[in-house]
């Protein structure tokens, strides 16, 4: 696959807009050139049950909320033909589950872009990462992070 122009959006859940706190839940790109939207969201919403410790109840109705928005993006496929339709379609989102600005990435492979996009910004850890990913050191940190430049 050649590099392709490309938008992502973090699924966040926003119990109280007010006060801006929120929780990622899950991970959505958007190819603009072939208007393919895909999501993967969190299975399990650990960040969700750690940072609000919700109730049984209001983890029933985040897991629903969660549900309905990954539903209305897959089933936007087409649906956005540019950037702006996208964006603005984000920036009309809101409910408890929203998405956060589209930010532009390059990408060559789709699925391993989404997972590794996922694994950094939701980070679902008592999920095993994919073999693909496991034990990478991210290059920006291997460039910057190197033991021979340690001052102690």
């Amino acid at each position: 696959m050649s590099r392709k122009r490309a938008l992502y959006s973090m699924v966040q859940y926003v119990p109280d807009g007010v006060r801006a706190e929120c929780a990622n839940a899950g991970v959505a790109i958007f190819l603009p050139e072939s208007g393919v939207v895909v999501v993967r969201t969190s299975p399990n919403l650990t960040r969700i049950k750690k940072f609000f410790s919700p109730k049984k109840p209001d983890l029933r109705r985040i897991e629903l909320a969660l549900k309905a928005c990954k539903h209305r993006l897959d089933v936007s496929q087409g649906e956005f033909s540019t950037e702006e339709e996208f964006c603005q379609f984000v920036a009309s989102r809101a409910d408890v589950v929203r998405l956060t600005p589209p930010r532009l990435v390059v990408l060559t492979d789709l699925n391993q872009k989404l997972d590794e996009l996922y694994f950094e910004l939701v980070g679902d850890m008592d999920l095993q990462h994919p073999t693909k990913l496991r034990g990478q050191v991210p290059a920006i940190l291997r460039s910057q992070w190197r033991p021979s430049t340690w001052a102690w």
